[in-house]
């Protein structure tokens, strides 16, 4: 049986803070819409393929 992670979801009140703090970890940020956007929030790499 093969299995894929695709990712998670995490809810913060301060999306700005969290995306700062796993940049500072070093994750790269692949897509991130507009902080005014109804769902704003960011895909981040876990890993370079």
């Amino acid at each position: 049986m093969n299995f894929k992670f695709s990712g998670i979801n995490i809810y913060s009140k301060k999306p700005e803070m969290v995306f700062e703090f796993y940049k500072k970890l070093g994750f790269r940020v692949l897509e991130e819409s507009a902080p005014d956007d109804k769902w704003y929030g960011a895909m981040l790499a876990l890993q370079d393929h």
